[in-house]
């Protein structure tokens, strides 16, 4: 069924809100913008001059100080917003890398998470009322692919972004250029938010101040821990975990709003940990964990003992919060979880199935 030009038109006719007036951030944002600053805000100079820190809130702040729930959202809409606008950014990504050429051609995986991550936070500033999450998502994945070398022509998003929403691949080019500037003005918009509390002024100083398309991810963090725990050989037992951690880490980066609340190293900590639960594998210093771990099950364990093993990466870290985390990324595979209501969008994803897919044994719904 061909795409109704006034419907496309009338898409691309709409203007953003925010207008860049040149190389230098306005002094005086749209409101929508200026409102959403209150989260940066609250948190101590320390904390905004911190990268690895700077973009990590409670839940209560993010529940707070939302500006998609501040503009009267439930947070079950917000979360589903960013569900979708997730999942339009994985259609994206397996489109443009079903029709690459060339393996060299092809988007990363890590651009994808990055991505992710950009989006995540991107919509701590800004409303999903103000932005669409597609539109957004498509330019969070165009400029995390700059940022791992796999960029790919503007064009080529332009076009994906069509096929995707619009199931149209033949477009005109008229269309094709007004979302080509659509995405150019929202990757402005972007890379302004996401280097605003490194307080620089001017916008060509975002790159000298930090904000240069690097940013953390879990994924070292849970490979070292991996070789300290030697879990990184060919041994079955220890390949089974590597597998299962990846579809867990992927699911807890892709359907919760971890990357916002805690540091990559927690993240990677709390992914080994219901890992190697899940999979009945006893660490050596977690003895007292050994009897829950040989009937299979997770640890009840309500003590703040802490096992020898989570002191090493941070001393901090008490057993309740990584059983509290994981009973949250359990909720996941729960028929009743948001995850499952976008099983029509999954469904239709083959070429990236496997970077979405649950992790086996719990509620499969793709």
């Amino acid at each position: 069924m061909p795409v109704r030009a006034d419907e496309i038109l009338t898409l691309l006719a709409s203007e953003i809100k925010f207008e860049s007036t040149g190389p230098d951030i306005p002094d005086d944002p749209d409101e929508h913008f200026q409102r959403s600053l209150q989260l940066h805000d609250q948190g101590d100079s320390d904390r905004a001059r911190d990268r690895k820190t700077r973009w990590i809130y409670t839940k209560e702040e993010l529940l707070m100080n939302s500006p998609s729930i501040l503009q009267g959202m439930s947070p079950e809409e917000e979360l589903l917003h960013r569900s979708k606008a997730v999942s339009f950014m994985i259609s994206v990504y397996g489109s443009l890398n079903e029709i690459a050429a060339e393996e060299r051609l092809k988007i990363s995986k890590m651009a994808l998470n990055i991505g992710i991550i950009f989006l995540q936070r991107f919509y701590t500033i800004h409303s999903f009322k103000d932005l669409d999450g597609r539109d957004v998502a498509t330019t969070c994945l165009f400029t995390a692919a700059k940022g791992e070398e796999c960029p790919r022509n503007l064009s080529h998003f332009a076009r994906a972004y069509f096929v995707i929403r619009f199931k149209e691949k033949h477009m005109p080019n008229e269309y094709i250029d007004k979302m080509k500037a659509r995405i150019a003005l929202l990757e402005e918009l972007l890379i302004q938010t996401l280097g605003m509390n490194l307080n620089c002024k001017d916008y060509g100083d975002l790159i000298v101040a930090g904000f240069d398309f690097v940013v953390d991810t879990p994924h070292k963090d849970l490979w070292k821990i991996f070789e300290d725990l030697k879990l990184h050989t060919k041994e079955s037992t220890h390949v089974d975990i590597r597998h299962k951690a990846k579809f867990f880490l992927q699911d807890a980066i892709f359907w919760t709003d971890w990357v916002m609340r805690y540091p990559m190293k927690m993240i990677a900590i709390a992914v080994t940990h219901i890992t190697t639960q899940y999979c009945q594998y006893n660490i050596p210093s977690m003895q007292r964990l050994k009897s829950a771990s040989e009937e299979g099950q997770l640890s009840q364990d309500s003590t703040d003992e802490l096992p020898e093993w989570y002191a090493k990466y941070d001393s901090k870290i008490r057993h309740k919060e990584l059983k509290d985390m994981g009973a949250e990324l359990l909720q996941l595979y729960t028929v009743e979880s948001h995850a499952v209501r976008l099983k029509s969008h999954l469904s239709k994803l083959p070429a990236v199935v496997e970077n979405v897919c649950l992790v086996p044994n719990y509620c499969r719904f793709i």
